[in-house]
């Protein structure tokens, strides 16, 4: 007894679409993998934070790290609310003049060991 010719065809186009799958998965993950992984978040390259400062002015906070207790990041790199907030503060007052050094000198006294690295 041969199985039907219908029940033949179906067990055809089923394992062709197997097949196909397959294949599609194979060449789907060679041409992902040629452009490295999908990033879960995508950023814009060209818009930056408005409180980042000039690089030229990055001198200023070197080696600072933030003041918000809850926070460990270099102060250059964070964007919480003091870190933002002292960021503006020192954009403010050089565009009126006042020099990078003495600004440094400033944030030290007011803030101490608060912006010192732990060692």
């Amino acid at each position: 007894m041969t199985p039907p010719a219908e029940t033949r065809t179906g067990s055809i186009n089923l394992a062709l679409v197997l097949v196909a799958s397959l294949l599609l998965g194979f060449v789907g993950g060679y041409l992902v993998g040629q452009r490295g992984p999908i990033p879960a978040v995508m950023r814009t390259a060209t818009a930056g934070c408005p409180h980042d400062l000039d690089p030229s002015d990055a001198y200023i906070v070197a080696g600072f790290i933030c003041p918000n207790p809850a926070h460990q990041d270099l102060l250059i790199n964070c964007h919480c609310e003091i870190a933002h907030a002292l960021k503006d503060r020192i954009k403010q007052e050089l565009s009126e003049g006042k020099d990078g050094t003495q600004i440094r000198r400033e944030l030290e006294e007011q803030y101490g060991a608060r912006l010192q690295p732990i060692r």
